[in-house]
């Protein structure tokens, strides 16, 4: 039983431990979770990047949800009315309209087949193991398992000629429309946000089929690491609003050491009941990180 246990530890990178503390080293930064503040030294002796206290506690450190959701709600109007950025407006407007003359066309696959989504994968699988710190969750069983449980795969493929360049993968079912995984090859002509246009494109069909909002996901609630600040604004840019299921765990964190961050770190917090979004810059950073978002923002 100890050797099966210890397999599972390696793969998942977690470390064993006193049974008050959990720590996990994803991509080389050690999280440590503890039930009590008074194993906050423990925690530190052990290396620790980021401790996460398992309550909501403002004397502890900074209260937030371990994960959030992201949505847009078409409250009737139509998806581009629903974009934050007018610049991002102004292009989406302008790559829709002038799709043809570059020979761009898209198609939605719906249901999805198993040699398209298989396409799609390995085009996925492909761009992602080229970044940095690439964490694909997706797998080759993912649409029978989807399918087996009710749901609808689909998907929104993006084309230059006949050249597949990528595109999004949702599921639906009666009640919600989710986009889980997305990625676009870059191409010269034209240069445009490919990834933009298939997330508008996935907004446009939720909308088409009657959904009031469509679902992008769920990100670790902790940008500057492995997931970029450049992701957050993208998508408050993109209308999306994070959204915080009431079954996901709320941490008090405090940060013990910063090396391994980028020069800012954001996350969605709550400060007296309201969310908002903290903003953490290292020493010596003079640059703000603007966030188009109605939520109040607190800089560290």
């Amino acid at each position: 039983a100890k050797t099966i246990i210890d397999h599972i530890y390696r793969e998942l990178d977690i470390v064993a431990s006193d049974a008050n503390l959990f720590v996990e080293n994803f991509f080389g930064l050690k999280q440590v979770e503890i039930e009590d503040g008074k194993y906050l030294e423990s925690a530190i002796k052990m290396g620790a990047d980021v401790v996460n206290l398992l309550k909501a506690d403002e004397n502890f450190g900074y209260v937030r949800p371990k994960k959030i959701m992201w949505e847009m709600d078409f409250k009737g109007s139509a998806p581009i009315n629903r974009v934050r950025s007018a610049r991002m407006r102004k292009h989406l407007r302008k790559w829709i309209f002038d799709m043809s003359k570059y020979d761009l066309r898209y198609e939605v696959k719906e249901p999805l087949m198993s040699n398209d989504f298989m396409l799609w994968y390995e085009k996925f699988r492909n761009l992602l193991s080229a970044k940095e710190k690439a964490n694909i969750k997706i797998y080759p069983g993912w649409l029978d398992e989807k399918i087996q449980e009710g749901k609808i795969p689909g998907g929104i493929f993006l084309y230059k000629e006949d050249n597949f360049i990528g595109g999004n993968i949702y599921i639906r079912s009666d009640n919600l429309f989710n986009v889980g995984f997305g990625a676009c090859e870059k191409i010269e002509s034209p240069n445009w946000g490919m990834g933009t246009i298939v997330d508008f494109l996935s907004a446009e069909q939720a909308k088409k089929l009657g959904y009031k909002k469509i679902r992008y996901g769920i990100d670790n609630n902790l940008y500057g690491h492995h997931l970029s600040t450049g992701l957050l604004k993208y998508k408050l840019n993109f209308g999306l609003v994070p959204v915080v299921n009431s079954k996901t765990q709320i941490y008090s964190t405090r940060f013990t050491n910063t090396d391994k961050f980028d020069d800012t770190i954001a996350f969605l917090g709550s400060k007296d009941g309201e969310n908002v979004f903290y903003i953490l810059k290292k020493q010596g950073i003079n640059d703000d990180l603007i966030l188009n978002t109605d939520l109040q923002t607190f800089f560290l």
